[in-house]
């Protein structure tokens, strides 16, 4: 799993996180099922670089969540947006789903957070 920074210039303009390549449909839109998810250590480390990053230019727009299914890795999702807040790190947030995994309790987070979402599901 990787992560990628989509930069004009000086600017950090996204920040895409590809959590798994794991997802739990089959359809055209992603590649064959993977089972690999991204550790909470590289995420800690990624979540350090943007913390400098915003501390330094003070311009971290979209944090995207990508995947595979990102809503496979829910828990890592809201542990990435709980740390970027407690490091006073204000972005938007963006995340693209088949939705087939949505709960209540999920959609109220999103709701909470103004996550916006892209519905990738392609039967």
């Amino acid at each position: 799993m990787f992560l990628e920074f989509k930069e004009i210039g000086n600017d950090v303009r996204e920040i895409v996180f590809y959590l798994t390549n794991d997802n739990n449909i089959d359809c055209d839109y992603l590649p064959p099922k993977g089972k690999q998810y991204m550790s909470t250590k590289v995420i800690d480390a990624m979540l350090e670089k943007i913390t400098k990053i915003f501390k330094d230019y003070r311009r971290v727009y979209t944090i995207t969540f990508k995947g595979g299914e990102p809503l496979m890795c829910w828990d890592k999702i809201v542990y990435i947006i709980d740390k970027l807040k407690a490091n006073n790190v204000i972005c938007r947030y963006k995340i693209h789903t088949n939705l087939t995994l949505m709960t209540l309790a999920k959609a109220k987070v999103i709701k909470a957070n103004a996550i916006d979402y892209r519905c990738s599901w392609l039967s």
